[in-house]
């Protein structure tokens, strides 16, 4: 046998056996003649042909991020559509009790005042 087996390739790439079968399938991986793997080919053509975020997801990093962005700025994202949408749910909720109108007063009556402070020169 000139290179390695399914199992001893499993143990090599930290990759589970059925997801070794299944680089096989899709040619994913180097087959020596005798059907033993080309480790250091295999590697390779993995790496050129596989997503570098499925990689790091089928080793254990980055379990819940995908995407070409890294994990901070997705959680930033994230974090501002989870604010968003409970500013919304919010003013939802102050709509149905009919407090929304005093809010909104009392935000346009304050806009009013700065502009009221606000001097326009025409020249």
């Amino acid at each position: 046998m000139e290179g390695m087996s399914e199992r001893e390739y499993s143990a090599h790439s930290g990759l589970s056996r059925g997801a070794i079968q299944k680089a096989r399938r899709n040619a994913r991986l180097v087959v020596y003649n005798d059907g033993s793997i080309n480790a250091a080919a295999s590697d390779t053509r993995r790496g050129e042909m596989t997503d570098p975020d499925q990689q790091r997801r089928s080793t254990g990093g980055d379990a819940g991020f995908s995407g070409p962005a890294d994990s901070s700025s997705y959680l930033k994202a994230r974090t501002a559509l989870t604010v968003y949408q409970a500013q919304e749910k919010q003013l939802g909720i102050q709509k149905k009790k009919g407090t929304l109108e005093l809010v909104l007063d009392r935000v346009l009556r304050a806009h009013l005042a700065e502009m009221a402070e606000v001097k326009l020169e025409f020249r």
